[in-house]
């Protein structure tokens, strides 16, 4: 998560990064998604209004399919396509940021058969203090490891928030009807 005062990957200020470096004992109602009983420390908030069946769910830490750092975070759905399931793992970030900025979050994403239904797939997401959705890019379909990146636009940020110029913003990375 960069300040985008220069949009320059290799210039540009680094806020906040987490490469999965450090697994955790998982807790909460995300905790049955994790087969192996740890995730990535810092995303153990979960939105599941549509829980998918644990034989057809799952999300772990992959330490053999990865860019770089110790893991990435795998999600595997073998549920037929068009199936109820919404799954949203979260992080806030601890300080507020200042909405009058313009930031990019950039994430390296590879998928293999994400498909959808209608609208569905993954989705890389920012919500704002209170819920407000502020920014989010979807993906879908095959392909390797490239850089998905999302640019939160100031006025976005103060119009979504209620005219705040301040606020904390939640990272999310959201499944929905996600097949694959």
């Amino acid at each position: 998560f960069r300040s985008q005062e220069d949009a320059d990957e290799e210039n540009s200020t680094v806020l906040w990064s987490n490469s999965f470096d450090t697994p955790v004992a998982v807790t909460g109602n995300s905790a049955p998604y994790w087969p192996d009983g740890v995730g990535p420390e810092g995303f153990m908030n979960a939105w599941v209004p549509e829980k998918p069946a644990l034989d057809q769910f799952m999300l772990k830490l992959d330490n053999t399919t990865k860019v770089d750092g110790e893991y990435s975070l795998y999600c595997k759905s073998t549920a037929p396509q068009g199936t109820k399931q919404r799954v949203k793992l979260s992080y806030t970030m601890p300080e507020k940021m200042d909405y009058t900025q313009e930031y990019i979050l950039r994430a390296k994403v590879k998928a293999v058969n994400a498909g959808n239904s209608n609208w569905g797939g993954a989705t890389l997401r920012v919500d704002l203090d209170g819920g407000s959705i502020s920014q989010e890019k979807r993906f879908s379909g095959t392909f390797d490891w490239e850089t998905v990146e999302l640019k939160l636009n100031k006025d976005n940020l103060v119009e979504a928030s209620g005219g705040k110029t301040s606020g904390k913003l939640e990272l999310c990375v959201m499944y929905e009807y996600f097949t694959g």
